[in-house]
């Protein structure tokens, strides 16, 4: 029988084996994010390289543009550059260029003053003018449109930026760091992406690698979700059957850290105890995972108890027997679980039928009752 992995002491343990050369960051400045935004971590060559350049470049007033595939953390690391300058008391404001029509980005960017356009019934602010000794990061930077990609070179080229309706120019004192997941040069090529823009925002380039790639940081990047999720959601989900460990460090993630974080909030909402099973995460079992040649058997040699005997049993292996688990998946009491298994003749890995606690606690839930009620019976 497989123990299951606690996340922590498997973390100490590979510290100590791998030595303290793993880095880790975790930016407590916005707890409300989503836990893939709080967090980064370097033990990989590829990530330490990437906190090497974040040092380097975090008190220079230069233009970054960071490079990644979705989901790879680019605003972390905007914000980690932000809060690593000597201007990280000042605003950190950041704009997806992709979210909004052209009208409304050019407001939400530069601004405008009152009955500057039909509903401007206040002057505004503009991100560039909240951004102020600040860093103003603008994400998606590769969907900006011909007419908003020479606003924005006028802005890096002049700092001074013009508010709709304006007439004269503010300053702009923001820093800019930039963010794409397109290949900008293949844009430029095509004339889809200005050039000259193009080499203003790329003073210095900061490639992040998919996490296919860096797979040496996916136990410590599992270790430091583990502990935000839970944190935020008020549980204690510390420990994760081998075959999902193995699983997590071996699946290719083409929503990088993102879709991982997913993943583990999606599994710690719905664990009924505090280990991670794999029917918790069997959205990334999907693609590849074969079926089992004893489940090939068609249909109809299926009876009604067939079908209960294989969830149960399947149940049962997944939450190693852990009885407490099974019930709470199964939504059934404790005695209900001892009279299934004896009915269906199940046997544990250790050869015995049960080895339940013997206690008569009942664990009832809501859509329990009126199932235990109308089959309670064939257990008998």
């Amino acid at each position: 029988m497989h123990k299951p992995i606690d996340i922590n002491e498997l973390d100490k343990a590979t510290s100590r084996i791998l030595n303290p050369g793993g880095q880790t960051i975790v930016d407590t400045h916005k707890e409300n994010q989503a836990p893939q935004a709080n967090t980064m971590v370097a033990r990989s060559h590829a990530m330490k390289e990437v906190f090497k350049t974040i040092g380097l470049v975090a008190n220079s007033p230069v233009t970054v543009l960071i490079t990644g595939e979705s989901g790879t953390g680019k605003e972390l690391v905007a914000n980690a550059i932000h809060r690593t300058s000597k201007n990280t008391d000042s605003p950190f404001v950041a704009i997806n260029c992709a979210a909004l029509a052209e009208t409304l980005l050019e407001s939400n960017m530069f601004g405008h003053e009152k009955g500057a356009f039909t509903g401007a019934v206040n002057r505004q602010l503009g991100k560039f003018a909240l951004a102020e000794n600040g860093t103003i990061f603008l994400d998606e930077i590769g969907e900006l449109s011909p007419t908003m990609q020479a606003k924005l070179l006028r802005v890096l080229q002049e700092k001074e930026f013009t508010p709709i309706g304006a007439k004269t120019p503010q300053r702009s004192n923001a820093r800019v760091i930039a963010a794409t997941n397109v290949n900008l040069e293949a844009r430029v090529r095509e004339g889809r992406f200005r050039e000259d823009l193009y080499y203003r925002l790329r003073v210095v380039t900061i490639h992040l690698p998919p996490l296919r790639e860096r797979r040496e940081d996916i136990v410590d990047l599992i270790q430091t979700l583990l502990a935000r999720i839970n944190k935020q959601m008020n549980r204690n989900v510390t420990q994760l059957s081998s075959d999902v460990m193995a699983r997590l460090e071996n699946y290719d993630w083409p929503g990088n850290v993102r879709e991982l974080a997913n993943t583990l909030e999606k599994a710690i909402a719905l664990c009924p105890g505090n280990v991670i099973t794999r029917n918790l995460i069997s959205d990334i079992y999907d693609d590849e995972t074969p079926v089992d040649q004893d489940e090939q058997i068609p249909l109809t040699e299926w009876s009604l108890e067939d079908i209960e005997k294989a969830h149960v049993q399947r149940i049962l292996d997944a939450t190693h027997w852990h009885k407490g688990h099974a019930c709470n998946i199964l939504g059934v009491s404790r005695p209900r679980l001892r009279r299934m298994i004896k009915h269906f003749g199940l046997v544990s890995p250790d050869g015995a039928h049960e080895n339940m606690d013997e206690d008569n606690e009942e664990f009832d839930f809501p859509f329990d009752s009126q199932f235990k009620n109308n089959n309670d019976k064939n257990y008998n």
